[in-house]
């Protein structure tokens, strides 16, 4: 039997294990690498890129972004699998009339992305990026300058209680932090013990720390903006690992400025890298960034390239896949 081939878009930064691609596509289809830019395509792009999918049944995504335009460029594409949780890299309506299957990994780097959401939040309680600047750039040493906070005394708020939400309440539990959450589509049954649910305003008005786990859509682009950060504390603590456009940078940068915010983590951003737009929160004090890398662990990176691998083989053998985006093209 002629095998499928499946196209896994790669580019500089953004790793795929390809050996656990090609070991769970094994006898399904053959895998090959398609170095492809993480940004939309212009129009005379697209014909030379889709030329080099011409034929191929499945696509894993993880570098490129697959506008409408891009996607009617190939008709032969029957799936497309999501390097991660998140899929907004796909026009999902596009796929969706075109008949394309899209599906992705949700929870195949929870652990990797909570541990790091957690580093965050005790580097923020106790001022480690303020004191390292102080040591190394100042010689200083004075430590009543630097007078954290325990975890165990604050009300943590989780926007979005999934696969990595879920981790990140369980281990601030294991702090002793009180743990309350928003998020109207999970089941209570998913909920970990003893966290509270309540609204979102609630949230913001109750919770020392917020972090937020939620896909980029319209209903969560902007969350945190300058309107719905009146309503936080002052000296809030704020942590961003899911989308950049979910929290309103410059919002956030005013709320730093101001001292409403204490301080900041951000793995995301509207842009990326920021340097192209050079966004002003990159310029406050008390805030951590890194390069989008909540994913970047050799465990996750294996078990995220796995699980989309195996969805993709699924829907090629004519299997039902366990992780649909857009349910409604099986449905057809």
């Amino acid at each position: 039997m002629t095998k499928h081939r499946v196209a896994v878009t790669v580019a500089d930064g953004y790793p795929v294990a390809m050996a656990q691609v090609r070991a769970a596509l094994a006898g399904v289809a053959e895998a090959f690498e398609l170095p492809i830019p993480r940004r939309p395509l212009s129009a005379d792009e697209i014909p030379v890129y889709a030329q080099h999918l011409t034929g191929v049944a499945g696509i894993l995504c993880r570098s490129g972004i697959f506008t409408r335009e891009f996607l009617r460029a190939l008709p032969h594409v029957r799936v497309i699998g999501v390097h991660g949780a998140g899929f907004d890299q796909v026009d999902l309506g596009a796929a969706t009339e075109q008949g394309i299957l899209v599906v992705n990994a949700p929870g195949a780097n929870a652990d990797s992305v909570a541990e790091l959401v957690m580093g965050f939040i005790v580097a923020l309680l106790r001022r480690v990026p303020e004191g390292d600047r102080h040591v190394r750039e100042r010689g200083g040493w004075r430590e009543d300058r630097f007078v954290g906070r325990e975890l165990r005394s604050q009300v943590l708020g989780v926007v979005g209680i999934g696969n990595v939400g879920g981790r990140v309440a369980r281990l601030a539990q294991a702090f002793g932090a009180r743990v309350i959450t928003c998020d109207p589509y999970i089941d209570h049954t998913r909920i970990p013990a003893h966290v509270e649910r309540v609204e979102y305003e609630d949230l913001l008005q109750r919770a020392d720390i917020i972090t937020y786990h939620v896909p980029l859509s319209d209903e969560t682009r902007n969350m945190l903006d300058t309107r719905t950060l009146r309503f936080t504390k002052r000296g809030v603590l704020v942590l961003n690992t899911s989308r950049g456009g979910v929290v309103n940078e410059d919002a956030l940068a005013d709320g730093l400025a101001s001292g409403h915010v204490a301080g900041a983590a951000l793995d995301v951003f509207e842009v990326e890298p920021p340097a192209k737009s050079r966004p002003r929160v990159l310029d406050q004090p008390n805030v951590i960034v890194s390069p989008h890398i909540g994913g970047s662990t050799v465990e996750s990176l294996e078990n995220v390239a796995r699980v989309a691998a195996e969805e993709i083989a699924r829907v090629l053998r004519g299997d039902q896949p366990r992780y649909p985006v857009n349910g409604q093209v099986l449905v057809r």
